[in-house]
């Protein structure tokens, strides 16, 4: 990959990126991105990191984007939804954010941006059932970030997760959109192990006949922080704590991502196994845009069940 794009077939995709702004008073940015197909017949998942840019005179980047899709096992066309969501969702964000005229979104605008893109997708997956009979039914997980000079927005749909890491701590920004959603924030392996597999259905995902609505957090980016996206395939069998603890101990952001991979297959998961680290390296004093670096707290991530869902 070379700066943008979204996860071939391969396993163990090991991609290193660096990017750094171009405009002043910016982070600097590090990501990779790992993928593997464990014990599956097909790799169903995606996953996307894009540069964002803007256009107009300035000609600089405005953010970046990340993201994880998992197509749902167990029903026709899971890596087709995975692959067309992130297609569809990086396609929109990218013309929205060239249309901006080089000027940095507020943190509402761009949370609104990232809901419709997954609105869009989700639309798309179902338009691909319908308009091939072979997939029909397909449906995918989603999480998105977009990170900007201080700050990142974080938009899901399903059980895919975001991680922020910081000094060894770890905070999950995203919840799960499932049946047993309702199991502790910060559980260990052996407390979700404790939920029966059936009560561990989706409530929510893209493809379903009526849009989701997605879940939107928003945190500030800290020097050093780094933003962990991932499938089920590794959170199912790496807690929150270990997610943190590999990702403090990597010495870069690949790295990471290819350990937390590394790490699920080694512990046996059932499942595809994707992650996608962002280290922030440094922010500089002043940010770019006010607006998106509100202090308020976020809006509560909201649980809606819109029916239920096929068995991952």
């Amino acid at each position: 990959m070379s700066g943008n794009g979204v996860n071939g077939n391969r396993r163990h995709q090991r991609r290193p990126v660096h990017w750094r702004a171009n405009w002043p008073r910016c982070s600097s940015f590090f990501f990779g991105i790992a993928s593997d197909i464990g014990p599956r017949q097909r790799l169903e998942d995606a996953a996307l990191a894009a540069v964002l840019y803007g256009s107009g005179s300035l000609g600089s980047a405005s953010a970046m984007l990340l993201g994880v899709f998992d197509g749902v096992g167990g029903v026709r066309g899971g890596m087709e939804a995975s692959r067309c969501a992130a297609r569809v969702s990086s396609a929109y964000l990218s013309a929205w954010f060239a249309e901006q005229l080089g000027q940095t979104p507020g943190r509402e605008e761009a949370g609104r941006v990232i809901c419709e893109a997954i609105r869009r997708a989700s639309v798309a997956v179902r338009d691909l059932g319908i308009r091939n009979p072979s997939v029909e039914g397909a449906a995918t997980t989603a999480v998105i970030a977009v990170l900007f000079a201080d700050a990142v927005l974080i938009g899901n749909v399903g059980d895919s997760r975001a991680y922020q890491v910081l000094k060894g701590d770890i905070e999950r920004l995203t919840a799960d959109h499932t049946t047993a959603q309702s199991a502790p924030a910060n559980d260990t392996i052996d407390q979700a192990a404790a939920v029966p597999e059936e009560r561990q259905l989706l409530v929510r995902w893209l493809g379903s006949p009526k849009p989701p609505e997605a879940a939107l957090a928003a945190r500030r980016l800290a020097p050093g922080s780094t933003i962990v996206l991932v499938s089920d395939g590794v959170h199912a069998v790496l807690s929150d704590s270990l997610i943190a603890s590999i990702v403090t101990r990597a010495r870069s952001a690949q790295l990471a991502a290819h350990r937390l991979v590394e790490e699920s297959l080694r512990r046996g998961t059932t499942d595809n196994a994707t992650a996608v680290c962002c280290r922030v390296v440094h922010l500089h004093d002043v940010a770019i845009n006010a607006r998106s670096a509100s202090t308020a707290s976020p809006s509560p991530i909201e649980e809606k069940s819109h029916g239920s869902s096929p068995d991952r």
